[in-house]
């Protein structure tokens, strides 16, 4: 009987080590928020973003987080943005449509011509084009 206690005794002891052992070694780390991961995620203003000060609120879509948030312009409320960049416990965010425009996706006289078209001769004009390609 001395043997079984003896083993007993040294489980109870062991047990909890290894345990720890195990959260120190071989546990998947706790998701973390860092720059690399916020930089270039969407969000939207919940509270008014200003240049002067970082009183602005942006929740972030992926984590659902509230952060403060200052940027170049005055953000209102419910407008979506992107986040440039974070300083310390702030975010530096900017509008999504100033991105849009700075990449060219919003050009005036960029229109293609189908686009004024009505629907019927949309499609006309897209079946002579595939006709055109298999001949």
């Amino acid at each position: 009987m001395g043997n079984v206690t003896s083993i007993i005794l040294i489980l109870i002891i062991l047990l909890p080590i290894l345990y720890l052992l195990y959260l120190k070694f071989f546990s998947p780390p706790s998701p973390t928020t860092s720059t690399t991961t916020l930089k270039d995620s969407k969000g939207y203003v919940i509270k008014k973003v200003d240049p002067k000060h970082i009183k602005g609120k942006v929740k972030i879509s992926e984590s659902n987080r509230i952060w403060s948030a200052t940027a170049d312009k005055k953000i209102e409320k419910g407008t979506e943005v992107k986040i440039k960049d974070v300083e310390g416990v702030h975010l530096i965010v900017e509008d999504i449509d100033k991105e849009k425009e700075e990449i060219g996706e919003i050009e005036e006289g960029d229109e293609g011509e189908s686009d004024d078209l009505p629907d019927e001769e949309k499609i006309k004009k897209l079946e002579e084009e595939i006709f055109e390609v298999v001949d």
